[in-house]
């Protein structure tokens, strides 16, 4: 079984439904709603475990019982928290998410606890979770340098590091954060917004304008140039765009009806991650982790949501 560190956040997830998302200004009123466990780091360790890799999750939660929950349900998954941290001057992170019938989705995010993960934090860990980790997996919703810590560490470890650069932050290109990284995974306006190419004159807000059909592999030369010898450019309905080891493929998405969008980028990446540390090579890991991404989307929640392994399994297969 590989072993998969994830360093990130863990928020509690606030979802309205409704049938059409609110333009600036607009009121609309909501079908239900639930609470749910929910936050990029939290999220992608879940997708680890239920794709069998053994996790390790590194985050931040406040004495709060939002905080108490996450971590009894992170348990429950089989993963340990050991090394969570327990931050008494700060409320636990939360998100307030509204999705419409078609699947499409808002978010803003309170980080609360999350920000305190910082780079000291990370560089007083254990050196033994660094040397039983296959691979070391970030997003960015938590403070940059402590990201930067947790590769620098994972590097020195020879491990390999996924970074899912969620919410966009230019500063990991300016920075030259990405020499760290070994696979980058990132949706299409993520893409687009963090490129040289299109910065600071993005196009369009969200990359809507860019033509990704025909200019995604100059983009993932950009990436390549900077660091990460992967770069998966995840697109939705459409798929994934994978360019590593000299192949450029384009593989289309399954074809599932879509509920809730909420954590599939999570998802695809927990489960990459779960199989990279399996021994898997990256098409064949990129594989799975779309189908994983396809079945979440056909069931409400973020966590909730991600598939166990039979299921990804006898999708992959079937």
């Amino acid at each position: 079984m590989g072993s998969v560190l994830v360093l990130g956040s863990s928020n509690t997830d606030l979802v309205l439904a409704v049938d059409e998302l609110p333009q600036v200004g607009q009121t609309v009123l909501g079908s239900h709603f639930y609470q749910a466990a929910g936050g990029k780091g939290a999220n992608q360790a879940v997708a680890a475990a239920r794709a069998g890799a053994q996790v390790v999750f590194i985050g931040a939660v406040g004495s709060d019982e939002f905080g108490n929950q996450a971590l009894q349900g992170l348990s429950r998954e089989g993963i340990d928290v050991r090394f969570v941290r327990h931050v008494t001057e700060a409320r636990s992170g939360v998100a307030m998410i509204m999705v419409d019938r078609n699947g499409r989705n808002l978010i803003g995010v309170a980080p609360g606890a999350n920000a305190a993960i910082d780079a000291d934090y990370v560089r007083a860990l254990p050196d033994a979770l660094f040397d039983v980790a296959d691979v070391v997996v970030a997003q960015m919703e938590i403070p940059l340098e402590a990201v930067r810590a947790a590769f620098q560490r994972a590097r020195q470890a020879g491990k390999t590091t996924v970074l899912n650069p969620a919410p966009p932050d230019r500063r990991i290109v300016d920075q030259r954060m990405l020499t760290l990284v070994d696979v980058l995974v990132l949706n299409e306006p993520e893409a687009v917004l963090l490129s040289d190419w299109a910065y600071p004159n993005a196009i369009s807000s969200d990359g809507s304008s860019f033509d990704m059909e025909n200019e995604w592999e100059r983009l993932a030369d950009e990436y390549h140039a900077l660091g990460p010898s992967a770069v998966i450019i995840t697109c939705g309905e459409r798929g994934y765009r994978l360019s590593a080891a000299g192949q450029r493929n384009t593989v289309p998405a399954y074809v599932v009806k879509a509920v809730d969008t909420v954590g599939a980028g999570d998802t695809f990446v927990g489960v990459l991650a779960a199989r990279l540390a399996n021994g898997a090579s990256i098409n064949e890991s990129a594989q799975w982790a779309n189908a994983a991404a396809a079945l979440s989307v056909t069931q409400p929640g973020a966590q909730l949501s991600i598939p166990n392994l039979d299921a990804i399994q006898a999708m992959v297969r079937g």
